[in-house]
């Protein structure tokens, strides 16, 4: 990190920005603090770890379904480089999102976006920007002297500048008061990153978990500020003793020390300066902790060199943040030290780290931005009442926490939209003249007028049946969940006689039917795995449309497959039937025989490595050049279904590259899918005469000493590579060709095991999947099911000869 004076600002500029800052967050009304319905959160359709993630973000934080926007999104954006262009950004992103919020009415309240899982994280403007900082200029790019010498000023930025300069106080994220909010800065987070260096999917849904149950919980834990001599530190130790004091002053511990103490644990907070993440650091957090060390590369997950940011979250912090590229020493690219002080202050993660950023262009900000475990807890109850009269119903609501007796400004909202604000205390009567039949949910949001803004709120559904119309949709017998890999009928009952009927969740339509058809039909995977909501709609003839009161549901991946193999005798041959229990929708199924790749007994050198057998399995130990271990069979029998084998990844993963390798001529002509240390990713390429080639690219956590199931196929689009029973690539032009299969390594030290290929020899297949296997050349069979994302074994030993 290469250390460069931040450039001359004028003071009359920084006052500008303050003067704004204060329009935008000091203004009194009917402001909102940052709530979960004033949240969009954008999903990656084309990816089930995006939507799975999102289903239980949304569940836990109760994000209304409106909200939820889903986006197509090109397959580059899993690449190991993780970037797009501006206009790619535009034309995915940005462009379908805006038209969503505006066509379904939700742009007065949405202050902030929240990515899932699967988006980029970088933008390939020249220097690089994040996804955030072009996300909260709307889409449009600066000038590169505003990003290169951080000469942007953040509207939301608290300040202050330097030692002793104007700083504001703490204060909730608001629409209002702005010169122009339909055009206000965006700010945005990042719920995890499952891409090359990142976190595992159940890792990100772990966090998500824990963060949201740190919420209110006020850790007594201290913020420690660690100093050393390096740039890294010393570019923002000026911040440290002014963020200490106001830490104090809140009640709350906060210390500077040169190193961590060896008890340290709870840790609420963490700022240090280094370029890795040191191991000590697991386990130190209390739940709901913000940690972040500034170095060049936390968030380049591309690049192999220095500890990225998404390690805070594995070793328990909520929310951390870092630069995608290199942005040079200069502190307004990274956050303030009074970050510490917003959060203790209670505001939400999201709202600390832009009232910190002065110039967050380049970061990418990670985690639960809506943890809040210092926000005093408010409970709001609400209840409607239809009965009375038809035309109206009668809120009445009960607000209780601290400070509950200070007269709330109350938000109302019908149907996602806002319909009124006052101060008045329910109960309250709201017309519904205007609305046609069906269910209807209101929300009424309940704040106290301080500069922080303590909010809650509460949810109610209403059913009108006035005109005769109306729709129903039952249930199916599902109690332990819907499997994502199955259509699942749901009937549905209408009222005066609609043209057609729709299923829905939230705004996203799933399936249409007519009237007379009975059943609708959802198709678990457009939604993933996870907790979720549908209804149904009658439209009329009229245009009139009538919504069904929301059901429940839960989507689930099938459980694990289980096999029994059994063998009967029959006239010198055996036999097997294999017996498989399981709940998947499709199963598919084949033998595999086992290949030997040791050609005698103990270790022997292959060209560019040494391989030995023993322990787990065989381990292949690889130089600067490619080894290539290839199967001892009999002569060929033509390309085989599928290949498998179990790996281990080594150690030292950096420069690694090892899986399992076909259309072998020699050790330095084949084609290959498997791991690519330095990108960090699951890659299909190609060796020739020496000269590597990379084909399709995904990024992917590769985490050391860990065995993985790797599994080649044909399948209906080129070869296809599985990892652990998912696709994680494929590559259309690769097929089988002559060559030899085999396990491949350059520098590194693989580990593989249960190296197998489908269909087994010699074997005959008769109706179903019984086996006929010479009683004379009985080999050890294993029976391999993959039900679409897991794959299970079981094995056939022949029996010894008397």
């Amino acid at each position: 990190m290469a250390h460069t004076d931040p450039p001359a600002r004028r003071r009359t500029k920084r006052c500008a920005a303050y003067a704004l800052l204060a329009g935008l967050l000091c203004g009194g009304g009917s402001a909102h603090a940052l709530a979960p319905h004033e949240v969009a959160l954008l999903v990656n359709t084309d990816s089930p770890a995006s939507l799975e993630v999102a289903n239980a973000y949304a569940e836990a934080r109760g994000i209304p379904l409106a909200n939820r926007i889903y986006l197509a999104l090109p397959a580059k954006v899993r690449a190991a480089a993780g970037g797009i262009s501006p206009e790619e950004f535009r034309q995915a992103i940005w462009t379908p999102a805006r038209a969503y919020l505006h066509e379904q009415g939700l742009e007065d309240h949405i202050l902030a976006w929240v990515y899932s899982v699967d988006f980029p994280y970088r933008i390939t403007t020249e220097p690089a920007m994040s996804i955030h900082g072009l996300t909260l200029l709307r889409g449009d790019v600066p000038p590169s002297e505003w990003v290169d010498k951080a000469q942007y000023v953040s509207p939301y930025y608290a300040g202050p500048d330097e030692p002793g300069g104007p700083q504001l106080p703490s204060r909730a994220l608001t629409l209002r008061h702005l010169p122009a909010p339909a055009e206000m800065p965006v700010p945005s987070f990042s719920l995890g990153h499952v891409g090359a260096r990142g976190l595992s999917t159940e890792e990100v849904l772990e966090n998500l978990a824990r963060s949201r149950a740190a919420d209110h919980s006020a850790p007594p834990g201290p913020v420690l500020f660690l100093t050393n001599d390096n740039i890294r530190s010393t570019a923002r130790a000026w911040q440290f003793s002014g963020a200490v004091s106001e830490l104090h002053a809140l009640g709350r511990k906060a210390e500077i020390l040169d190193s961590l103490p060896r008890q340290a644990s709870g840790l609420v907070g963490l700022m240090t300066g280094r370029q890795q993440v040191p191991g000590q650091m697991r386990d130190r957090f209390a739940p709901g902790a913000l940690a972040d060390h500034l170095t060049s590369h936390a968030a380049n997950f591309s690049a192999w060199m220095q500890g990225k940011c998404t390690i805070w979250l594995q070793f328990g912090a909520a929310a951390s943040a870092g630069t995608v590229t290199e942005p040079y020493a200069l502190w307004p690219k990274f956050p303030h030290a009074r970050l510490h002080v917003h959060y203790a202050a209670g505001l939400t993660a999201l709202e600390s780290f832009y009232q910190a950023l002065r110039c967050p262009l380049q970061l990418f900000l990670v985690g639960d931005p809506l943890c809040a475990p210092f926000a005093p807890r408010l409970t709001l109850e609400l209840s409607v009442d239809v009965a009375d009269d038809e035309s109206h119903v009668t809120l009445s609501s009960h607000l209780t926490g601290p400070r509950a007796g200070t007269r709330a400004e109350y938000t109302l909202y019908l149907n996602d939209q806002i319909v009124g604000q006052d101060q008045a205390a329910a109960p309250r009567r709201i017309s519904t003249r205007d609305l046609p039949d069906g269910a209807h949910t209101l929300r009424l949001v309940a704040e106290l007028p301080t500069p922080l803004r303590p909010a809650t709120a509460a949810e109610a559904t209403f059913l009108l049946q006035r005109q005769g119309r109306g729709a129903a949709l039952l249930h199916p017998s599902s109690a332990d969940g819907l499997l994502i890999d199955r259509p699942h009928p749901f009937t549905f009952e209408t009222r005066g006689e609609p043209a057609r009927v729709h299923l829905y969740s939230g705004r996203l339509r799933l399936d249409t039917a007519t009237p007379d058809a009975g059943t609708l039909t959802l198709q678990p995977a457009r939604l993933g795995a996870g907790p979720n909501q549908l209804h149904a709609v009658a439209e009329y003839a009229d245009g009139q449309r009538v919504a069904s009161p929301s059901i429940a549901i839960r989507i689930r991946e099938p459980g694990r497959t289980a096999i029994r193999v059994t063998a009967e005798p029959d006239a010198g041959r055996l036999r097997l039937q294999p017996d498989i229990q399981t709940d998947a929708h499709r199963i598919a199924a084949s033998w595999y025989r086992r290949l030997d790749p040791v050609s005698e007994p103990g270790t022997f050198r292959t060209r560019g490595g040494t391989l030995s057998e023993g322990g787990e399995g065989a381990r292949l130990v690889a130089e600067a050049r490619p080894a290539v271990i290839t199967e001892r069979r009999p002569a060929r029998r033509g390309s085989p279904a599928a290949v498998r084998a179990d790996l281990q990844i080594p150690g030292a993963a950096r420069d690694a590259l090892a899986g399992i390798a076909f259309n072998v001529r020699n050790e330095n002509n084949f084609d290959f899918f498997g791991m690519h240390g330095s990108s960090s990713a699951w890659v299909f390429g190609s060796m020739s005469r020496g000269n590597l080639t990379l084909h399709p690219t995904v990024g992917h956590p590769l985490r050391r000493n860990r065995w993985v199931n790797l599994h080649l196929r044909r399948g209906s689009d080129g070869m296809e590579g599985l990892v652990d029973g998912r696709i994680i690539a494929r590559w259309p032009r690769g097929d089988w060709g002559r060559g030899d299969i085999g396990i491949f390594a350059r520098n590194a030290e693989v580990t593989f095991r249960d190296w197998m290929e489908s269909p087994p020899t010699p074997v005959k297949q008769d109706d179903g999947m019984r086996v006929l296997v010479d009683a004379t050349e009985s080999e050890t069979l294993t029976f391999v099911a993959w039900d679409g994302f897991r794959f299970v074994s079981a094995r056939y030993e022949p029996p010894s000869p008397p």
